[in-house]
């Protein structure tokens, strides 16, 4: 018995499947040239969370350090971290990764406006992060790649 020729019709035919492959393997060609550049944004979010840990590490550093011992912490860097963020020993560990380098600016007393004391201090802290698996172009020379955070850290006295 021979079958019917509706069952026959059912299957697809040689020329649809290499159709059917074109349009997805086209489509495969387009995901995959869009996959360098999702993992290069991948790869910058993460450098970017990173070095904001980083800069909030050092302001609390700098926030539980007494105000007037304040410079001290620009005279003991530069400081050290690996790639997930995690405070180094020393330059000669392989894992270091970022260098942060911290600059702090005294500043004159600033009068109070509330009435409720004389006047408050200020430093303005400055931490320089530098990536050393990043560079940038510069003219003709490639220089690693720096990011700096600002914070203002006060002395009210207590």
């Amino acid at each position: 018995m021979s079958p019917s020729r509706h069952q026959r019709q059912k299957a697809f035919s040689l020329v649809e499947v290499v159709i059917a492959m074109g349009v997805v393997s086209f489509a495969f060609v387009a995901l995959f040239g869009m996959l360098p550049m999702g993992l290069q944004t991948f790869r910058q979010a993460i450098d970017t969370n990173v070095q904001a840990t980083i800069a909030q590490q050092m302001a609390g550093l700098a926030e539980q350090t007494a105000f007037t011992n304040l410079t001290s912490l620009a005279t003991s860097s530069p400081y050290y971290f690996d790639d997930q963020g995690i405070a180094l020993d020393s330059a000669t560990n392989l894992s270091r990764i970022y260098t942060v380098y911290v600059e702090v600016n005294m500043t004159a007393d600033i009068p109070s406006t509330s009435g409720t004391q004389t006047s408050t201090s200020l430093a303005t802290l400055k931490v320089h992060i530098i990536n050393k698996t990043k560079f940038q172009k510069q003219g003709a020379i490639s220089v690693p790649d720096t990011n700096t955070f600002t914070t203002l850290i006060a002395d009210t006295g207590k």
